[in-house]
């Protein structure tokens, strides 16, 4: 067992993971700007915190989770985004190698620009707008470091926590209480069930893997459809459902309009098996 030392733990994906690691035997170091909640303070855009905590505990493994993970405010605060994404994952990497530790970094479709879907791992990334360019930067960053994992993964979705929802989530929320909601209709994803990823990831620490893998599911939705299929499989009103263009939303961040993965490469190495869409549907609800 290793101990494990997770950035961003009170977030979404991160205090899932620092669970669902802890009861493997791992010993979890959870960390988060402000020290709330089980976790350590430890502000990972702040260089001299990165090292007084990794020089402190000096962790087998390293999993960056933390993120400025919105596309419209990473727009907003360029320089926010850039410290967050980029400049603290080489932080976070330089630090890593003194201490030899492994090191995996959570990364996004969104490093792509949206001309093809299935996308494999040789693709070539191209983002569209600076949450992209700056997940990307920070992804040049990990592969500088042979000891490493980037793990790449697509719109997630599972059951609300702490108020934090996602696609399935919110339609059930607003549908529930007969608001009218509308969804884009004209971009595609593989949407991945967060137990998957949460799986995934502990396929590559069970493994050490290194270099670069895709993590999502295994069909193509566009974010109406997941909303339909929710709604549908609740019984609820799917009249409530407006299908819209993406030209509807007054977004700052362009995003693109095609993405999802071909995740081959991870059922070949990792041995990774995702759950069908409705059949996740049927584990959260």
């Amino acid at each position: 067992m290793k101990t494990i030392l997770i950035t961003g733990a009170n977030g979404y994906i991160g205090k899932q993971l620092a669970g669902q690691l802890a009861t493997k035997g791992h010993t979890i170091i959870a960390t988060s700007r402000n020290g709330l909640g089980n976790t350590i303070k430890m502000d990972f855009t702040n260089e001299a915190e990165i090292k007084n905590v990794l020089f402190r505990f000096k962790p087998a493994i390293i999993i960056h989770c933390g993120a400025k993970g919105k596309p419209d405010e990473c727009e907003l605060n360029k320089e926010t985004a850039l410290l967050a994404n980029a400049t603290a994952t080489g932080w976070l990497v330089q630090n890593a190698a003194a201490i030899k530790a492994y090191f995996i970094f959570l990364s996004t479709d969104f490093v792509f620009g949206g001309s093809k879907a299935w996308l494999t791992e040789a693709d070539k990334p191209n983002p569209v707008n600076y949450y992209g360019f700056t997940k990307l930067l920070g992804e040049q960053a990990v592969l500088s470091y042979s000891n490493s994992c980037i793990i790449r993964t697509v719109l997630v979705y599972g059951k609300s926590m702490d108020g934090r929802e996602n696609l399935v989530s919110l339609t059930k929320k607003k549908l529930e209480a007969g608001e009218a909601f509308k969804v884009v209709n004209d971009q595609v994803r593989t949407p991945t069930y967060l137990i998957d990823l949460l799986n995934g990831i502990e396929a590559v620490v069970n493994k050490e893997a290194k270099g670069l893998f895709h993590i999502s599911g295994c069909e193509m939705f566009t974010p109406y459809e997941i909303a339909l299929e929710t709604a549908t499989f609740l019984g609820l009103d799917t009249s409530l459902l407006i299908p819209v263009t993406k030209d509807t939303f007054k977004e700052i961040a362009q995003r693109p309009l095609f993405s999802g993965f071909n995740c081959q490469k991870a059922f070949d190495e990792l041995g990774y098996k995702p759950t069908p869409f409705r059949s996740a549907l049927k584990k959260i609800f």
